[in-house]
């Protein structure tokens, strides 16, 4: 069974060639088709020593380039991903950017002192939904910076629900809160469903977040009450620490047992749904 990964980050690194090859080692030795991977955070230095240091366009752009110069090594499994900062003016241009001048295939967003239902980030999101990019945004308790977890509750993204195009995946099923993370998504489903939308908007990325005491309990309720077209394996592997994602498919291949999964829900969640998350829809994502 092949599993595609929706959720790599990419450290810094002074030498892109060595990091794809050691990226795309790490994938054939544990049978991964297709991963997306995000781009570094955009600050001057994203050592979490520095958690409370300032987004910066300069940092954006490099951050933009690197992922992108890393995943022109094989750009049919590896998917660039740019981290993009709302607090930046340059937001939406580096957006433009990086379709233009390197084929950036997604948006990583990590709320950090600003909220998604902002409305001065409508904009961003007009654009990314205008080039038919799908955004992952980084949901649930935050350990990467001082007290970020309270800018990224799953409720507070329902408002991306004024944006019909616009395909968004939420990291973690925003452990601690699962539910109202399964609850919103409910939300755009309903809005599939019973209001004529033609497509469903939002995704669940089970990307651990949960830890092994909360793990199969999280994914059994997301199955039960969303089932199991709109749920996105991923590993949160770095490519600092590419064991990691052996280490979470082996974990998930066992919970997957446990609850009794058939063979057709893990393709689902393994490899199929990322396919379809990352499809492009009629619209063009060219500038």
């Amino acid at each position: 069974m092949t599993v595609a990964d929706c959720h790599v980050h990419l450290h810094e690194t002074d030498d892109p060639g060595k990091t794809s090859e050691r990226l795309l080692e790490a994938m054939d030795s544990n049978n991964v088709s297709k991963v997306c991977l995000f781009a570094p955070p955009p600050y001057p230095d994203d050592e979490l020593s520095l958690q409370d240091s300032q987004p910066n366009p300069e940092a954006q752009r490099e951050s933009t380039d690197l992922v992108a110069e890393v995943a022109s090594a094989d750009p049919d499994r590896i998917v660039p991903f740019a981290w993009i900062s709302p607090l930046l003016d340059e937001s939406i241009g580096e957006v433009e950017r990086g379709v233009r001048e390197h084929g950036i295939e997604g948006v990583k967003m990590d709320p950090n002192h600003w909220y998604p239902y902002d409305e001065e980030i409508f904009p961003l999101y007009e654009k990314v939904e205008e080039l038919r990019l799908p955004i992952i945004f980084h949901s649930g308790i935050n350990f990467a910076f001082v007290d970020a977890s309270r800018f990224s509750r799953p409720a507070y993204f329902e408002p991306l629900i004024r944006f019909p195009d616009l395909k968004f995946a939420l990291a973690h099923v925003s452990w601690p809160w699962v539910v109202e993370c399964l609850a919103t998504a409910g939300h755009f489903k309903f809005a599939e469903e019973e209001c004529g939308r033609e497509k469903m908007q939002m995704y669940v990325d089970i990307t651990p977040g949960t830890p092994p005491s909360y793990r199969a309990e999280a994914l059994d309720k997301a199955v039960k009450y969303l089932g199991d077209n709109f749920l996105l394996f991923g590993s949160d592997a770095s490519t600092e620490n590419l064991e990691h994602m052996r280490r979470v498919i082996r974990r998930d291949k066992i919970v997957y047992e446990q609850l009794g999964w058939s063979r057709e829900r893990k393709n689902k969640v393994f490899e199929e749904n990322l396919r379809k998350f990352l499809k492009h829809e009629e619209g063009s994502n060219e500038v």
